[in-house]
């Protein structure tokens, strides 16, 4: 059954669904060899439960291809996230005191960069920063408590995330 005919109510969109087996598949085949298979059958079924948002004047075979490509996108994002497993001799056992000592470090060195970064920020924008993002107050709590307007609490606000964002991450390392 050919995927490319017009929609007929001897043809049903769920057959018109299954006859595009073959061109999905193909199509995973060429940008994901190994998984293709598993895939094919998720995008099937992924098309069968949203055909209710296909649309007769688009082409199936397209709308198909787009759903095979993002299960090959969810897939491949569900991997990088899955933590890589370890063999019978990698595993090795960790004192818990030496961990939270380790956790510690960590944690204390964390707060020196974010103390030196705030100390690259002018002063107002440091008060309006540390106002905003640690304490949660609002720009009109914020422009009442710094006595200055709603517009400059603003402008300090968007300086300082300029400026934290676009510093250079060498600087941390020292």
């Amino acid at each position: 059954m050919d995927s490319s005919l017009p929609p007929s109510p001897a043809i049903s969109l769920d057959e018109r669904i299954a006859a595009t087996r073959s061109r999905v598949r193909a199509f995973l085949r060429r940008i994901a060899p190994d998984d293709a298979e598993d895939l094919t059958q998720e995008a099937m079924a992924r098309a069968l439960r949203y055909r209710d948002a296909y649309r007769p004047e688009g082409s199936l075979r397209s709308w198909m291809l787009r759903i095979a490509f993002r299960v090959v996108l969810d897939h491949r994002e569900r991997e990088r996230r899955q933590p890589l497993g370890l063999g019978d001799g990698d595993v090795e056992i960790e004192d818990p005191r030496s961990r939270r000592r380790a956790d510690a470090n960590v944690a204390a060195d964390r707060e020196a960069i974010v103390a030196s970064r705030l100390d690259a920020l002018g002063d107002a924008e440091r008060r309006a920063f540390v106002r905003f993002h640690r304490d949660g107050r609002s720009i009109r709590e914020i422009a009442t408590e710094l006595a200055m307007p709603e517009g400059t609490v603003k402008s300090h606000l968007h300086r300082a995330r300029r400026k934290l964002a676009t510093r250079p991450r060498e600087e941390d390392d020292r």
